[in-house]
């Protein structure tokens, strides 16, 4: 037997039930782009010759550059939280006096993208260069939603 107003609680309760279960679904896949205007450097030590400054938007979400004064890597953070889909965005330069893409031309964030410099010559050499990025959602290329200016500079 059904009790008075017993079917509006029915349906209030289930579009209760509906609009939480999207409020979680929206809130347990939104991502965060977090780029930040960075410098980089890298000094030649004699240990490790070839001191190239780099910056890498990497296909696994992470951004990666150089080391101070060793050749290797170092992951400094994250360029999308949580680390999902990273081909369903994509970077592109808007000035660059780097070694690296091309300006004004998106390219996938499911391919880790570089921007370098190197000095070369008889030591001592130093070389700087700089490059502005931004990022969007493959969908929507005209929706910034992260920017960033970054300088390198490699010394030897």
């Amino acid at each position: 037997m059904k009790m008075p107003g017993q079917r509006g609680l029915h349906r209030g309760l289930s579009f209760g039930l509906i609009v939480a279960g999207l409020f979680f679904a929206q809130s347990a896949f939104a991502q965060t782009i977090t780029i930040a205007n960075r410098s980089v450097s890298t000094t030649y030590q004699p240990q490790f010759p070839g001191a190239a400054a780099y910056y890498v938007l990497s296909y696994a979400g992470d951004i990666v550059t150089s080391t101070p004064n060793t050749v290797y890597s170092q992951d400094v953070g994250d360029w999308l939280t949580p680390k999902s889909g990273m081909s369903n965005y994509q970077v592109r330069a808007t000035s660059n006096t780097c070694n690296g893409p091309a300006v004004n031309t998106w390219l996938n964030l499911g391919t880790s993208q570089t921007w370098s410099i190197q000095p070369s010559g008889p030591a001592p050499q130093s070389r700087s260069c700089a490059f502005s990025i931004q990022i969007s959602a493959v969908a929507s290329p005209t929706v910034i939603l992260g920017t960033a200016t970054i300088s390198l500079y490699a010394y030897y």
